[in-house]
Parts: structure tokens; sequence; C-alpha cells
């Protein structure tokens, strides 16, 4: 599909898309929750009183690990604050700047947005300033921001992994491997990654292990992300809920 017919059709979603829930305040807030709270509440949080607010947000991701990945974080967390969440996920095609802003065309039809992207060898700080130089982002916007890339989260949680494998595949079918050190490359992540789930299940896999990045998703606790590894990760799930709960508040 050419530049113009693309820029066209996203065009034509702004225009015939309605709104949900419109946000009431910018991200800026959210990003400086306290730690200590969070990690007190850690992921197991009791459950808040049971609201009627249904959540739809424009999901940007550079691909479809992080689509899967990040998508499914959102949904179960804020399952367990309460909101039946929407994702509606978008591709950047490797992340360009005319691909985010097309997209980020969309976001007044959402109540906000989350941008997944891989680090890819920039610190978060580097690479968050980066994006927002070549394509500020709307009010209510949320990145998630791997460091390497995407396999590295979904290497974070030391238990997650070999728990997904299990309920998918039977315990008696797992292996008790340990897992790898921190990858600092993108490429050394995605080896580690394949070489860790090949070690669990003893065969060979086809995509690499991404292929099992919603079950993860779903294992993770942030009780057991620990700062010194994997802080990008931490600094994300101690986010997401109050950013969920500022682009649910009533104007």
């Amino acid at each position: 599909m050419s530049h113009y017919f693309a820029a066209s059709r996203i065009r034509t979603e702004v225009a015939t898309r309605r709104r949900t829930i419109r946000p009431s305040f910018g991200a800026s807030s959210v990003m400086q929750a306290s730690e200590t709270r969070r990690v007190k509440r850690g992921w197991a949080h009791e459950p808040r009183v049971a609201t009627s607010a249904s959540i739809e947000l424009l999901g940007i991701f550079e691909d479809g690990p992080q689509r899967d990945f990040v998508s499914t974080l959102i949904e179960v967390i804020g399952s367990a604050e309460g909101y039946r969440i929407t994702v509606e996920p978008r591709l950047t095609a490797g992340c360009r700047f005319d691909y985010l802003k097309e997209h980020f065309d969309l976001s007044p039809s959402f109540a906000g947005v989350v941008v997944g992207v891989d680090g890819a060898g920039l610190p978060r700080a580097k690479k968050l300033a980066a994006l927002e130089r070549g394509c500020p982002p709307p009010p209510s916007c949320l990145w998630a921001i791997a460091e390497p890339s995407v396999e590295e989260w979904m290497m974070a949680d030391v238990e997650a992994l070999p728990a997904a494998l299990k309920e998918l595949f039977g315990a008696k079918n797992v292996s008790n491997t340990s897992r790898p050190g921190r990858a600092k490359a993108e490429r050394t992540a995605k080896q580690r990654l394949r070489d860790w789930v090949e070690s669990l299940l003893g065969e060979p896999v086809l995509q690499g292990g991404v292929e099992y990045a919603k079950d993860v998703a779903r294992k993770i606790s942030p009780g057991r992300i620990g700062p010194t590894r994997n802080g990008d990760l931490r600094q994300f799930l101690q986010a997401l809920p109050d950013f969920l709960r500022t682009i649910a508040r009533p104007r």
C-alpha cells in the first residue's frame, strides 16, 4: 500500500471513529508515581472496587512481539485495577517518524496512547528524547521502551517464562534450566531468549521464543523484576496503573 493511500486510510479512521473516553491529564504526572508505593503493591495487588469504565487505548508498536507482550501486560494490569481495557494495535514498521506521526493522528479517538519500541542500543532516556524530538507525542501518551529489546523483557521475571511454558506444555515437558544473564545488545537478547526457550523445551522453536510473548506477559510479577537488571520494565509497570486511572477520569 502506498504512503498516500495509507495516510488517506488513517485520516478516514480519524474522521469516522467514535470517541469512548477522553483523556483529562497528560502523562507527565504519571511518570512521577511513587516507586515505594508501587513496589509495595506489586502486581498481585488487591483488585480495586470494580468500575464500569472501559478504556480504549491506541497501541503503537514497533513489531509483533512488542504488540503481543505490552498489550497483554496492559490488559492484565487494567483488569486488576478494575478496568476493561481494549488495545487497538498499530505497527510502525521499524518506528519510523513518519509512521509514528500518522498513527499519532488517530489519538483523539482514544483515551490514551501507549507506544512500545525497542531501545536498540540506546538507554531509555536517550531513546525517548530522540523519539519525542522526531515526533512529538499527543497528550496522555505512555512509552514502553525495552532495553535493548522486548526479548530481554520476556526474561526479566525469572519465573514467568518457565511457568508459561509449563502451562502450555505440561510441567513434565519443561526442564529446569537457569535464566541467562542480562543482554545489553538486541541481537544478544534474541539469541539468549531462543537458547533459554529451547533449553526449557528440549527442542527448537520456530520464532525464537517470541511466539510465547502473550503467555509470558500473563505470568509477569513486578515483585520479581529487579531494578538493576530491568529497571526500564519496572518503571513501565509502576507507571501504568496511574496512567490508566488518569485517563479514565471523567473530564
